[in-house]
């Protein structure tokens, strides 16, 4: 995600595979970096996420670590934002903790 964020025109029309903190919230679906980007609404360091997912991929994946395999795109010709582009995707996958990994 990183390098997606340092260099967004590059990944333009690609898909691609991040890693990041995920919201799902009502206008407010996005992708951080981190935890602490999310808590402080921190638009440089998040792509806006369009996801086509079932609802119980919703519940088991908002507000967590995650991994999406999407296409990003810088713009849409439909709306302005803040964010660092979007992300269209319908594969999310939540990631384990530490612990979850133990008890698995």
């Amino acid at each position: 995600m990183v390098e997606i964020l340092a260099n967004p025109k590059k990944y333009d029309g690609k898909v691609v595979e991040i890693e990041g903190f995920l919201s799902l919230e009502h206008e407010g679906q996005a992708i951080y970096l981190n935890e602490d980007d999310y808590e402080f609404f921190n638009r440089k360091n998040g792509i806006y996420v369009i996801a086509d997912i079932s609802p119980e991929v919703k519940k088991e994946c908002n507000l967590k670590h995650v991994r999406i395999i999407g296409k990003f795109q810088l713009e849409l010709h439909t709306a302005k934002t803040d964010w660092n582009g979007w992300l269209i995707t319908n594969h999310i996958f939540r990631k384990l903790s530490r612990d979850e990994m133990k008890n698995e």
